[in-house]
């Protein structure tokens, strides 16, 4: 070997990149090639070479012809993984935003009306991942529509994703109760008992593994709400309020 220093430094260089990513390849005089990683050398006699078996060898710097460092070949691209590295079964969390839209209603005798009430919707769930595709959770939410009606759902939620791969699609079900709270306004307030009805909201999506902890999803929306209560309009004068609602809309969530 004509230069033991730039083997050193070939070394040295070496320490800094990760094992798993690079490779010796050692060029012998008698035309042997042996590859691993460069554990040991000693300047200008011999240096110390560990293969992928974990085997050892010595070789003298007087048989070395040259030596290369070269990348191993990889067949997943840097960052990537496997899905089945991801547990099957763990505790998981979830935030979701979006819009409800209210294209019909009906009235207690069953006579539609339209209705197009908008909601921006942010909701939390909590709950456990059974397998890889089944979710289990509850969880609440915060809605305020444009003019400034809001309503506060609470609900059991079931995920069921299609596919065990990185992009899936999937189903969501939400049922529940929300309650209504009214604008504040002396005249226009509950009277007793707060309003709200069952809920029931269905969705239908895909979901991306963005690492091996963070899900992202978008989703479309099909809501059925139904409301009833009393509300004192003034001091004279109640009224007893329904609403059957159906809604359309979407929803962007992140799961972790």
């Amino acid at each position: 070997m004509k230069y033991p220093f730039l083997l050193f430094l070939l070394l040295m260089a070496g320490s800094l990149l990760a094992q798993e990513d690079y490779r010796d390849v050692i060029y012998l005089k008698d035309g042997s090639v042996v590859k691993g990683i460069i554990n040991r050398q000693v300047p200008g006699e011999s240096i110390t070479l560990q293969t992928a078996e974990d085997s050892i060898t010595q070789y003298a710097l007087a048989d070395v012809d040259h030596i290369r460092r070269e990348r191993l070949k990889t067949d997943k691209p840097r960052g990537a993984f496997k899905i089945d590295s991801i547990p099957p079964r763990c505790l998981a969390a979830a935030i979701e935003a979006g819009a409800l839209f209210g294209f019909k209603a009906n009235d207690e005798n069953g006579r539609f009306y339209n209705y197009s009430n908008k909601f921006y919707t942010l909701s939390a769930v909590f709950g456990y991942r059974l397998s890889y595709k089944l979710f289990l959770g509850a969880g609440a939410g915060f809605e305020i529509d444009t003019r400034k009606y809001t309503q506060v759902p609470i609900f059991a939620n079931l995920r069921y994703t299609f596919l065990h791969k990185r992009v899936s699609p999937f189903i969501d079900q939400k049922f529940g109760a929300a309650f209504l709270i009214l604008p504040v306004n002396k005249n226009y307030r509950n009277d007793g008992g707060p309003i709200g009805g069952a809920t029931l909201q269905t969705q239908l999506g895909v979901r991306v593994y963005a690492t091996k902890k963070v899900q992202l999803s978008l989703s479309a929306l099909y809501r059925f709400q139904h409301f009833r209560g009393n509300i004192l309009v003034n001091e004279t004068y109640r009224l007893n309020y329904y609403s059957a609602a159906h809604y359309l809309g979407f929803t962007a969530g992140i799961m972790f």
